[in-house]
């Protein structure tokens, strides 16, 4: 075990996990990370309810509610991002 062409090889090899480049693992860069991914998912959020008014406003009116069916295959969707698959 103590041929210098191992412990070359072992030397040269990758590291298993390559650190994250330019990554700040503060608490206030986890903050920023959280409050990004928290600002995407208020997003998808703010869309979906968008729809949601969108098609009651023409009920509202008398009109037939065209894709509900779509938005709430979507709205489970979102679910199960935020929570996981159902059980």
């Amino acid at each position: 075990m103590s041929d210098p062409d191992i412990w070359q090889a072992f030397a040269s090899a990758p590291a298993p996990i390559e650190p994250v480049a330019n990554r700040d693992n503060s608490l206030q860069g986890f903050q920023r990370r959280l409050l990004a991914q928290c600002g995407e998912d208020l997003e998808t959020a703010v869309g979906l309810l968008d729809r949601a008014y969108a098609i009651l406003a023409n009920i509202a009116v008398g009109l037939e509610p065209r894709g509900y069916g779509d938005l709430m295959v979507d709205i489970d969707d979102f679910r199960e991002v935020l929570n996981g698959p159902r059980r």
